[in-house]
């Protein structure tokens, strides 16, 4: 196979409730997409991380980090305002699935290149003290996050922001 974004299948029921939609993201740790609990009704986002041991089907260059501590600095952090939730986690032979919440905004870097980020010094502000509450929550917990950009601060339907996407992150002080 290419690579996994050309693998994405529409409407294909992941662990017997998540119906696929469409792809959001793809990197070199596997996709991102849009996806649907049939269960409940919820549209969340699900990122698709291929295992080391699934890289004899897709090429090394995607598989995932062996030092990679996505799922459990994750669950180890919990719940915070401004850190997208971990919903639920599940596992195939070749894949570990992040079923995270849905932050309909989009990222910080696609709403200022788009012209629709938060541009005005009071909303800016308000960012940057909600993304200091994400750090300051997640440092206390012992989790340092390591990639902090405008693509991985993620914008609610509600205005406020949430910062995502723990792949480089660590509980290593001194990485």
């Amino acid at each position: 196979m290419d690579s996994m974004r050309k693998q994405f299948d529409q409407d294909l029921l992941l662990d017997g409730r998540y119906q696929t939609l469409s792809p959001l993201n793809h990197g070199s740790f596997g996709m991102v997409f849009l996806a649907k609990n049939v269960k409940t009704d919820a549209t969340v986002a699900i990122k698709c991380i291929i295992k080391s041991s699934g890289s004899d089907t897709c090429p090394t260059a995607i598989a995932v980090d062996d030092r990679s501590e996505e799922l459990e600095i994750h669950s180890h952090l919990g719940s915070h305002p401004n850190i997208v939730s971990l919903l639920d986690t599940f596992e195939t032979e070749h894949h570990t699935y992040l079923v995270i919440e849905f932050c309909p905004n989009g990222d910080l870097y696609e709403a200022i290149r788009l012209n629709r980020g938060p541009l005005e010094t009071e909303h800016v502000r308000d960012f940057m003290m909600q993304l200091i509450s994400a750090v300051e929550f997640m440092h206390a917990k012992g989790v340092y996050h390591r990639d902090i950009k405008p693509e991985n601060i993620f914008l609610t339907q509600s205005g406020s922001m949430k910062l995502g996407d723990f792949g480089l992150a660590t509980r290593d002080k001194w990485s």
